[in-house]
């Protein structure tokens, strides 16, 4: 449990700083669709070799900001073998969303599903571990919902084998 702590601490340290930097993007014009509330994803990715991988994307008002890492780039392990984190934190309005569940799927570029509750760690900030052991593009869902509505994020993350 006290390991499972300092790994919640310091995963929390690090979102808490690139959170502040990821603040002034401009996403640009965030028009609603003519079809409901939703709109296409908008994606902001970084490169996925130093470990870490950042996407964000917004539906239905709600902007999404997700970190993929690898927990062998921050010197970390998991007791269940599980070799990435994906945190992701939730925002409307420039509010932080304290209310949300769900949970992240992932695919493997052979079609291996793996499926991780979102556990909430405070500060608006969500988590779920996964063993990524294929090099290739993995297919992450988010599905979640906030106050009784669902909604869901999808990207790609493109995981390099170590």
């Amino acid at each position: 449990m006290k390991l499972y702590s300092s790994i919640l601490f310091v995963f929390f340290l690090f979102i808490t700083s690139t959170g502040s930097a990821m603040e002034g993007m401009d996403h640009g014009d965030t028009h609603m669709s003519g079809k409901g509330h939703s709109h296409e994803t908008m994606g902001h990715s970084s490169s996925a070799h130093s470990g870490h991988f950042k996407h964000a994307g917004m539906v239905d008002g709600i902007d999404a900001t997700f970190q993929v890492m690898s927990l062998a780039s921050m010197k970390m392990k998991d007791p269940e073998g599980k070799t990435h984190h994906i945190m992701v934190s939730f925002f409307h309005k420039d509010q932080k969303l304290n209310g949300v569940s769900g949970d992240i799927k992932v695919i493997s570029p052979s079609g291996k599903e793996q499926v991780g509750e979102l556990m909430h760690f405070g500060g608006g900030m969500y988590a779920a571990n996964f063993i990524f052991d294929e090099a290739g593009k993995w297919d992450i869902t988010c599905n979640f919902t906030d106050q009784g509505r669902g909604h869901s994020i999808h990207f790609m993350y493109p995981h390099n084998s170590m």
